[in-house]
């Protein structure tokens, strides 16, 4: 009689196990923003998720170094992501969560999760990120460093994908990519550029709060752009 009291309540579990894909679904989608540093692996928690509920990947990242969807010692299910080598910029993923809510009428939430890994070199990095412009301009035939006329201004405006835009007078703009460089100490934004077909690199150097660009007896000073 133990027996088959236990065979019935497991076909019962198996029952109400299967039926997940019968009962009333709602569907949604969302997107999870992350920041990491290059050395650093992400784990991230969606939480516990009981027998008869999913959670899977539908798109692979395409920079991991290292990526895992697995259980940890709690039962939680963890996203774990570490970057390439070398590799700056931004990384996503997409997770398919089909959860089952509702209490006495229970229904099926599917949510497809977009997941986006922006990867920076460090601190100084992540405050580069964003948009910069141009208040100050020093040397040539006057000397001295005066203010730039806002008409006449322009903005670099900096990108996890270590991709950058220059925009003059806030009209025309050019985009291109951007890579960090240390020297003696110090850090370089290099902008990769191209005029009349060659291929130039301009460096400025970042002192924190502000951007330096040299460029013969003249220097072109950018802050941040507060918005």
């Amino acid at each position: 009689m133990v027996l088959f009291a236990c065979f019935i309540f497991f076909l019962s579990c198996d029952e109400n196990a299967d039926s997940i894909e019968e009962m009333k679904q709602e569907t949604s989608s969302s997107k999870i923003d992350t920041l990491i540093f290059e050395i650093d692996t992400l784990n991230y928690s969606f939480g516990i998720f009981a027998a008869n509920e999913k959670l899977s990947v539908i798109i692979q990242p395409a920079h991991a170094k290292y990526f895992e969807l697995s259980d940890n010692q709690l039962n939680e299910k963890v996203l774990k992501y570490a970057p390439k080598d070398d590799f700056l910029g931004t990384d996503s993923v997409v997770v398919l969560s089909k959860r089952i809510l509702g209490g006495k009428d229970p229904f099926v939430k599917i949510d497809s999760v977009l997941f986006v890994i922006s990867t920076v070199k460090d601190i100084s990095h992540k405050y580069l990120i964003g948009k910069w412009i141009s208040t100050q301009e020093c040397g040539g035939y006057v000397g001295g460093c005066f203010p730039v006329d806002q008409r006449n201004s322009r903005q670099l405006d900096f990108g996890y994908n270590m991709r950058y835009t220059l925009t003059y007078n806030d009209s025309s703009s050019k985009s291109n990519d951007y890579s960090l460089v240390d020297s003696i100490g110090r850090r370089y934004v290099c902008l990769k550029d191209i005029v009349f077909d060659i291929k130039v690199n301009r460096y400025l150097l970042f002192d924190g709060d502000q951007l330096i660009q040299q460029s013969g007896d003249r220097t072109l000073i950018y802050s941040r752009l507060k918005e």
